[in-house]
């Protein structure tokens, strides 16, 4: 299956690295992106090891996407969607921040 990252999840996951390699170094922000990509990798033969994203981590009313999925790689989430021919990953985000639709991207 491909594994498919929406522009919006690829940015929030560069502003995680920069944000990393500047408050601490670059082989910290290396280690974290490589665990992300790691984590997402692993959908191309697993897309439904993510539990469904509970709807208590929905900011309020915004439950359209009852059925997207999440991988939590602590203090991440990366929010996807699997369908028959694709892993969608459509955010990535702070474990401990409400899902939003800013914090989601289009495919």
């Amino acid at each position: 299956m491909n594994v498919v990252w929406s522009p919006t999840a690829l940015g929030k996951l560069d502003e995680i690295y920069n944000t990393i390699a500047s408050e601490r170094d670059i082989a910290t922000a290396t280690k974290w992106f490589l665990k992300i990509n790691d984590a997402v990798d692993n959908l191309a033969d697993f897309p439904l090891c993510g539990p469904r994203v509970p709807e208590s981590a929905f900011e309020d009313h915004f439950t359209d996407f009852v059925g997207l999925r999440q991988l939590v790689v602590k203090p991440y989430r990366v929010v996807y969607e699997a369908t028959d021919t694709a892993c969608n990953i459509l955010g990535v985000m702070r474990a401990s921040r409400l899902i939003g639709i800013s914090n989601l991207g289009a495919v």
